[in-house]
């Protein structure tokens, strides 16, 4: 530990580290997933946590069992606003025990660990930090609901609090400086066709051959279109990941649905995207008697923040003073930061943790990975 941090800061490791513990340990699954109940117990424990600290914490109840906690430390800084927004929900739970939870070894485990409460504890303990010591900017923590679903939290908070000159986005980017991901665009394209006794195939249209048809015409066509290819996030992808058919095992089906998840790089646009690959959709050989139809339903846009950045060469100096690999990079699982960056601010992710442990059944964060973030944030915000 450096030794210039005094004892009594919020910002040291068992600080830290005891304050992510306590928000692994407090359930809050996406109320729109099952056994999901919300992030409202957790918001008011984060909530009390920054009161005892000193810091005013809002908590706000924006719809749907959704929870943000919203809170701001500062006054004219001279770097200018910030806002550090990482979520609250979590994913499904493995099980319903959170005892399993807490410090095993060099590792937090749990759910949340990784995603993203290691970087709600972080800025939180940031925030407590910055109201008894001021920092080169003026500080707003959003800890946000619902990221895993909708996005309604940073949504609903970006109603009010667009006035900011950059945001740090908290997802497990390994310590990494993320500056771009990729978009996605979802729809889902129907097979209609006739149904008929399963005796007599010929009597009917059978729309679940077709989605098989369709999924091989649109997979074959994807992966032969030149498509252009970004030096961050790299090339686009088409994904089937649902099927969706009959009525009985004697039934010769008459809908099937299937869904395509998409994602885009820079510069696509999602609704030419999906205009482009419908039209090669209505070029597939389907059987006799079946049609198509087609719905979109979610656009995600990407993210590509510029090099020259102010918030990039800011956080890149920040890293090579600690010894971390300071170059951009871009990712391809998205996040709340195209919100932030279609809200016209510098937006860059950031966190400890990997994201291949997230969501998984064996869910841990490296708690050395935590200590070398705090390290990257004393010397942004402080510049020691």
């Amino acid at each position: 530990m450096a030794g210039w941090r005094v004892v009594t800061s919020a910002l040291n490791y068992q600080t830290v580290t005891q304050l992510l513990e306590d928000l692994v340990r407090c359930p809050s699954v996406n109320s729109r997933l099952e056994k999901g109940r919300g992030e409202g117990a957790v918001a008011e424990l984060l909530s009390r946590w920054l009161s005892e600290r000193g810091v005013d914490a809002d908590v706000r109840d924006v719809g749907a069992d959704t929870w943000n906690v919203i809170a701001r430390v500062g006054s004219n800084a001279p770097r200018g606003r910030l806002v550090l927004c990482s979520h609250l929900d979590t994913v499904c739970p493995v099980d319903e025990q959170t005892s399993t939870s807490g410090v095993d070894g060099p590792y937090m485990v749990g759910r949340g660990s990784v995603d993203a409460k290691a970087a709600v504890a972080l800025f939180a303990a940031v925030l407590a930090e910055c109201a008894h010591r001021p920092a080169r900017w003026d500080v707003t923590l959003a800890a946000v609901g619902d990221e895993e679903v909708l996005g309604s939290g940073a949504g609903h908070f970006l109603l009010d609090n667009c006035r900011f000159d950059a945001a740090i986005i908290g997802e497990p980017t390994g310590n990494r400086l993320v500056t771009a991901h990729r978009g996605v665009l979802r729809f889902t394209v129907e097979t209609i066709g006739k149904a008929a006794h399963s005796s007599v195939p010929h009597e009917g249209s059978n729309a679940l051959m077709g989605a098989v048809s369709l999924i091989r015409h649109l997979s074959e066509w994807h992966s032969r279109y030149d498509w252009p290819q970004d030096p961050l996030v790299g090339a686009p992808t088409l994904t089937p990941t649902r099927l969706n058919s009959g009525l009985g095992d004697n039934i010769v089906p008459p809908t099937a649905t299937v869904t395509f998840d998409r994602r885009l790089v820079p510069p696509e646009d999602p609704d030419e995207v999906y205009r482009s690959i419908i039209e090669h959709a209505s070029e597939c050989n389907l059987p006799d008697g079946v049609r198509l139809s087609s719905s979109k339903s979610i656009s995600i846009p990407w993210v590509h923040t510029p090099a020259d950045a102010a918030i990039v060469g800011d956080m890149a100096e920040a890293l090579n003073r600690n010894g971390l690999e300071a170059s951009p990079m871009g990712v391809s699982y998205g996040s709340d930061a195209w919100q932030f960056a279609q809200a016209g601010m510098e937006t860059i992710i950031f966190g400890p943790g990997s994201i291949k442990a997230a969501h998984s059944a064996d869910e841990r964060l490296l708690l050395s990975d935590m200590y070398a973030a705090i390290d990257v944030f004393q010397s942004l915000l402080w510049n020691p």
